[in-house]
């Protein structure tokens, strides 16, 4: 077997999230003493494309404002508008980070997934019928 060298330190994470809801996940980050990794003076900024050659992100997630880190956490936030104006379907991300003396190595990539919200274009219902007090309650929902 030949032996090889890989300077590539990205690791594979799938990220799906609901189109329409508002987004609040935390990558929690540990060092190899199994300790909260130190961010101090690092940033990171988390890019959303529709394929590998895109040139223009669908989503971003920049550094301080929607993406923040903190001692083993990277947060990423996004609102219910932000959310809502992103199309169902499967993307692709990159998780850069910026380390103190300026180098930038890719973390974290992977396949970035947004499910439809069903309350956008319900084309099926189904009715469900439920007591209260003894009183029929129909409910109709939509998928």
């Amino acid at each position: 077997m030949t032996p090889t060298a890989s300077a590539d330190i990205t690791r594979r994470l799938d990220i799906i999230v609901r189109r329409g809801d508002s987004l609040n996940s935390n990558i929690i980050v540990k060092n190899e003493d199994d300790e909260d990794f130190d961010f101090t003076d690092y940033e990171a900024n988390l890019s959303v494309f529709t394929g590998v050659d895109d040139k223009q992100a669908n989503l971003v997630f920049a550094n301080n404002f929607d993406l923040v880190l903190t001692e083993g956490n990277i947060s990423l936030t996004k609102t219910l508008t932000q959310m809502t104006a992103v199309r169902n379907r499967g993307y692709i991300y990159f998780l850069k980070v910026t380390y103190p003396d300026g180098k930038v190595h890719t973390w974290l990539s992977g396949k970035f997934i947004v499910n439809e919200d069903i309350s956008d274009n319900p084309t099926t219902s189904a009715e469900i019928v439920v007591m209260s007090n003894s009183t029929p309650v129909t409910l109709t929902i939509g998928f």
